[in-house]
């Protein structure tokens, strides 16, 4: 299947002049995906236009990984990207790491549905299946049982039986370690994918040294916090971690995990927004069914907010009152765990 969808997209961006945008606040998977895509497109076609990619913010550790990548490829020059955002001359927008329009954020108050310019997804999260105007469907590659966006462009690579340079093995490995947890929720394909993009230049002790990053203060603190304001929830034989920060809530959800708890909730109130981040246990969805990303999407169309991940981690951003919206969640996943 993959195999066929890949061939339909590759032949419909065949001469065009191509965009490629992902999510805000670039992590190390849309990183990955994105410029290892950029490579593959002017490796593939001879005489395509050159690919643009544009970032509208990058987090703090993605910043330190791309340092990292230069200084083991210094003459590697694959970080370079569009700035500002240049809408002239494109032909399409390719959007890797997510399927949801919210999640990007462009310097112009341009909607991408205002432009009339088609645009199609690659991502490996839930499909939202939304019916967006410009949105090319049909070639819109979507697969949410692979952990992250590096490893679809990998098949990619495989597929087209194109060579895969160091540096850009090195992006992608470090994509999948991070995506999947350092292989928690990493499938048999996984494996295998990370297996083949090692080699002597490319040490996977030496790529997890390259992934570290040391915590800084504000991490420990909203963590600390987290783990103190917990509420727990007994249902059956699961217990259910509630907690609030003003930030870091992936983290702090991720670590009520490591604390014990078989599914974290943690709620921020922001500025402008409110935003819900869980996580599971892979033995929880394995044994329930329970998708996180469904159940998070699903509250969003309730509530008029936005939703979607995957079984294991999902987050959910709303303008409701988050304890509200907890108790909403609670209610769903206690339906799921009494199966």
């Amino acid at each position: 299947m993959l195999k066929t969808n890949f061939y339909n997209l590759i032949n419909f961006l065949e001469d065009k002049k191509i965009l490629i945008l992902t999510h805000n606040l670039l992590d190390l998977d849309a990183l990955a995906s994105t410029v290892s895509f950029k490579y593959f497109l002017t490796i593939y076609f001879e005489n395509l236009p050159s690919p643009e990619i544009y970032y509208s913010e990058i987090n703090k550790s993605t910043k330190i990984f791309i340092e990292k990548v230069k200084e083991k490829y210094p003459n590697s020059e694959l970080f370079t990207f569009m700035d500002p955002i240049d809408f002239s001359g494109i032909d399409v927008i390719v959007i890797l790491d997510t399927n949801n329009l919210d999640q990007l954020k462009l310097e112009t108050d341009l909607n991408l549905d205002s432009l009339e310019i088609p645009y199609i997804f690659i991502d490996h999260h839930l499909n939202l299946e939304k019916n967006y105007k410009n949105n090319i469907s049909s070639l819109n590659i979507i697969e949410d049982k692979i952990p992250s966006t590096a490893e679809i462009i990998y098949d990619f690579y495989k597929i087209a039986q194109r060579d895969i340079v160091n540096p850009i093995r090195f992006l992608l490995l470090g994509g999948i370690l991070t995506d999947s947890g350092f292989f928690k929720y990493a499938s048999n394909q996984t494996f295998c994918r990370v297996n083949d993009l090692l080699n002597d230049d490319i040490k996977y002790q030496e790529l997890r040294e390259s992934l570290r990053s040391e915590s800084n203060l504000s991490l420990k603190i909203a963590i600390i916090k987290g783990v103190q304001r917990v509420e727990m929830i007994r249902y059956n034989s699961w217990l259910i971690g509630v907690s609030h920060v003003s930030s870091f809530e992936s983290s702090v959800a991720s670590k009520l995990l490591r604390v014990g708890f078989d599914i974290g909730l943690v709620y921020s109130e922001k500025k402008d927004h409110n935003l819900i981040s869980t996580r599971a246990k892979n033995k929880v969805c394995l044994q329930t069914d329970l998708h996180l990303g469904k159940v998070l999407n699903q509250t969003a169309k309730e509530i008029g907010g936005t939703g979607g991940g995957h079984d294991g981690a999902a987050a959910i951003k709303f303008d409701d009152d988050p304890k509200e919206v907890v108790k909403l969640i609670i209610e769903k996943l206690k339906t799921i765990l009494k199966n």
